[in-house]
């Protein structure tokens, strides 16, 4: 991906076909878009895990491997794969994508570093916030020491201490990729302003609510075995803990987000036998078939 994206004559393409390679070295079937949608998922999960730090929110870290032009290239896949797909990588904090689209950020910068941080972390500096006398302050130093904190930290300044290093670790260290990115994402923020930005951020993350509600079904005359069946397709995915519940999305859709205007899964019901009675998605048409007997 990032090879391919390093021409810059290709902000000028509008539609990429795309072929998946198995690790047998054979190409996936399957055309379409989504096919692409699910090249973009497995780029960014891969570059989620290689790249970035950070819990819930991911903040992209700089490697000696990675100049201004491999940065360039992933801001080129950011653009394209919001042209084309509708897709962005809301698992990267939403401070560094305002930063990398109108140079300066608007979000929370305390709400958003509480997501970055360790739960363990989490937990005790906003304990800390809230009740500063409540936590151990040994266990408390250490933790700042973990963030390299170079302050003695009172009641009274550890606000303006975790915000000095939320800055510091949220938008100082990745100035580098951030201006990189600003070179490409810029156009973007012409046409998006803030409340967009965060209004797509809040729309994309599934929840299981979220996803039980995209699944229709287009057929009055469902027999009572299909709407039972039904009945446990929505039960099951209601109860998914969010790791499966995107894997679900993902094999329906090709995407592990719930992209802007296209949030259903039309369920049919079809007449398979043998070994290939099995759950068939296509992820083009946003199609799951549950094979039934005659």
């Amino acid at each position: 991906m990032m090879k391919i994206f390093s021409d810059p004559t290709i902000m000028y393409a509008t539609f990429f076909d795309v072929s998946m390679i198995l690790p047998t070295g054979k190409a996936e079937e399957g055309v379409g878009e989504g096919i692409f949608r699910d090249c973009l998922t497995e780029f960014w999960n891969e570059f989620m895990d290689n790249c970035c730090i950070g819990n819930s929110q991911k903040v992209p870290t700089i490697r000696h491997d990675f100049q201004e032009e491999q940065w360039l290239s992933i801001g080129r896949i950011i653009f394209k794969g919001w042209q084309i797909a509708n897709y962005l990588p809301i698992g990267l904090s939403i401070i560094v994508m305002e930063n990398a689209m109108y140079g300066k950020f608007k979000s929370d910068l305390m709400e958003n570093f509480l997501c970055f941080i360790t739960e363990e972390d989490k937990t005790l500096f906003s304990t800390a916030l809230k009740d500063y006398e409540s936590v151990d302050n040994d266990e408390l130093i250490e933790a700042l020491e973990n963030h390299s904190c170079r302050s003695a930290v009172t009641k009274e300044s550890i606000t303006r201490i975790l915000l000095e290093i939320a800055h510091k670790e949220m938008v100082q260290e990745c100035n580098f990729i951030t201006d990189a990115w600003a070179k490409i994402l810029s156009q973007l923020g012409q046409s998006l302003s803030y409340e967009n930005l965060t209004e797509i951020y809040s729309k994309m993350e599934p929840s299981n609510r979220k996803v039980t509600k995209m699944l229709l079904h287009f057929s009055d005359n469902l027999s009572n075995l299909e709407r039972e069946v039904m009945n446990h397709l929505q039960r099951y995915v209601r109860e998914l803990d969010k790791v499966l519940l995107k894997k679900f999305l993902r094999f329906c859709t090709g995407s592990d987000l719930i992209l802007d205007g296209k949030d259903t899964i039309t369920v049919e019901f079809v007449v398979l036998d043998g070994f290939g009675r099995r759950p068939i998605a296509h992820t083009c048409g946003r199609v799951l078939r549950i094979p039934r007997k005659l």
